[in-house]
């Protein structure tokens, strides 16, 4: 009996040693296996973007570069031809509350007035392409549909207050013939003669309607009349062009612009979309050394790949000159990442601060874009951002009722890098005139020289969040799912880690237990010693 409970607790305690190395064996192997997985894993996470970029990505981006090319039936013209996004102009006037003591010398005080929206339509027709497909010429066809409910009220029932175009075209272009003349005396002498007509109609008001798209005004007949006098006299050659009654045109009514071509990206994605002819000229006339050459095109859409680095350019019709953005910020539109550029300072700077603006005539103080040369009449018109953002304090000083807010008043393209792509969009350009006392010239004879305001236009487009989801699963549909076919592969990566883990140090451990059990199948304790008394069954 007695030995019958000492072999039962030597067998107890047999078990209980049998036990813990085996617990201990696949608790530490599980332990190693799960530590390497998860060092793995977290590695691999850590690096995955930097192993897309190297070798998935490039692989996307070459599928990219061949869709957004502008080629027969290719996708990225259909998006070009027909855009897809909602563009609207709205237009912003200046209206003068103090026109009698604006022409008595005090500073001009403006209300601005707006906005006023217009739907944009654009589409290009007449699609040609050369024979080895790097350009395609195309007509633009643009119009402007009124929408009323986004306008703060009808432009035809509005009226504005502002200075006449065309008298200060012609006065400008008259001061140059005064200057440069030898009778200089016998000129002054008809324009008194003619003071009375000028100066009634120096100040003039018009709806917004009429402001915008043209009007019919008789007195204008009668300026006519004045500068072909004008001209027989005193042998010059100026013509009074109806066009600048005009602040824009809407093509809806005369068919369509002139021809135009642009580069397809064919073999050189980096000037892709560029023009080499716009409405009709290969060369813009006015500006000096290259200021006429075409640098970008209609800025919708950019070389693919870009990169915050780059600098992107664009030909600003309504400046009649291209320009250049850089990089500002990055931005999400619908859950899209987008590079924001937008118009640096050194564009807008005189020719002093920048040397490069000297062919833009840049000789003013700094802020404006002098269009004079560009214009008819070589009227002195001037562009700069609306409510003179960014401009030279001196502008804001000569005028009141002018506020300007970086939000509501700067210009941004937002692009999508991989495809170059834009998205949404902000173009906002003001107009505006100079204005110069002449003591000759009876309705400028007492007023102040000033950068005059006439009004701004923002033409602003984006995607729609149904644009932008289909958008978002065209381009990273295939990214997506390279990034779960990674993670997949991490996953299972980590999963046969850890079962090589636990081969390479379990197994062995298993296999120690194994032979330790037997030895206590056998009766020997494994805690005593063994001897020549030891029992042997």
């Amino acid at each position: 009996h007695d030995q019958l409970l000492v072999k039962m607790a030597a067998k107890r305690r047999c078990c209980r040693m049998r036990f813990v190395p085996s617990i201990i064996c696949f608790t530490g192997s599980f332990a190693i296996a799960t530590l390497c997985s998860l060092i793995l894993f977290i590695a691999v996470l850590v690096f995955r973007l930097d192993l897309l970029d190297r070798i998935l990505n490039p692989l996307i981006q070459e599928q990219i570069d061949e869709k957004v090319q502008l080629l027969p039936n290719s996708q990225g013209t259909e998006q070009w031809v027909h855009a897809s996004t909602e563009i609207y102009a709205k237009f912003y006037f200046f209206n003068l509350t103090n026109p009698s003591d604006f022409q008595n010398g005090a500073r001009p005080v403006f209300k601005e007035i707006g906005p006023f929206v217009y739907r944009e339509n654009k589409t290009k027709v007449n699609m040609k392409w050369t024979m080895d497909e790097t350009e395609v010429g195309y007509n633009l066809e643009e119009s402007f549909v009124l929408d009323l409910e986004k306008s703060m009220a009808d432009p035809h029932n509005v009226e504005i207050v502002q200075v006449n175009t065309v008298i200060v075209a012609l006065l400008n272009k008259i001061e140059e013939i005064v200057k440069h003349s030898i009778e200089k005396d016998l000129i002054s002498l008809f324009l008194k003669a003619a003071g009375s007509l000028l100066e009634e109609t120096f100040i003039i008001k018009h709806s917004v309607h009429d402001w915008l798209w043209g009007y019919n005004d008789k007195l204008l007949e009668d300026i006519d009349k004045i500068v072909k006098i004008f001209n027989e006299i005193f042998r010059t050659h100026i013509v009074v062009p109806p066009s600048l009654t005009a602040l824009q045109q809407n093509n809806s009514l005369n068919n369509s612009q002139g021809w135009s071509i642009v580069k397809t990206g064919k073999n050189n994605l980096t000037h892709i979309a560029w023009y080499t002819q716009w409405n009709s000229v290969t060369h813009i006339n006015g500006w000096l050394e290259d200021g006429g050459v075409f640098m970008g095109g209609e800025g919708i859409m950019f070389q693919p790949a870009l990169s915050r680095t780059d600098i992107i350019y664009a030909f600003i019709n309504q400046l009649f000159r291209s320009g250049y953005f850089t990089f500002s910020e990055d931005i999400s539109l619908y859950g899209i990442d987008l590079f924001r550029y937008v118009i640096p300072v050194e564009e807008l700077q005189n020719k002093t601060q920048n040397p490069a603006n000297a062919k833009y005539y840049a000789n003013g103080p700094s802020g404006v874009l002098n269009l004079t040369s560009v214009f008819p009449l070589n009227a002195p018109v001037f562009a700069s951002k609306p409510n003179f953002l960014d401009a030279d304090p001196i502008y804001l000083r000569n005028v009141e009722g002018l506020h300007p807010n970086r939000t509501l008043h700067d210009s941004h393209l937002d692009v999508e890098p991989m495809t170059g792509a834009v998205l949404n969009a902000a173009k906002r350009i003001q107009l505006n005139f100079l204005l110069k006392r002449d003591p000759k010239l009876s309705p400028i004879e007492h007023i102040q020289d000033v950068m005059f305001p006439v009004f701004y236009a923002c033409e602003e487009g984006g995607v729609t969040p149904s644009l932008a989801s289909q958008f978002k699963s065209t381009i990273d549909g295939p990214v997506d799912m390279i990034h779960k076919l990674v993670l997949a592969a991490v996953i299972l990566l980590g999963i046969l880690t850890g079962m090589c883990c636990l081969c390479t140090v379990g197994v062995p451990c298993c296999v120690v237990c194994r032979r330790k059990r037997k030895g206590c199948r056998k009766g020997i304790p494994l805690t005593r010693p063994i001897n020549e008394n030891t029992p042997l069954l």
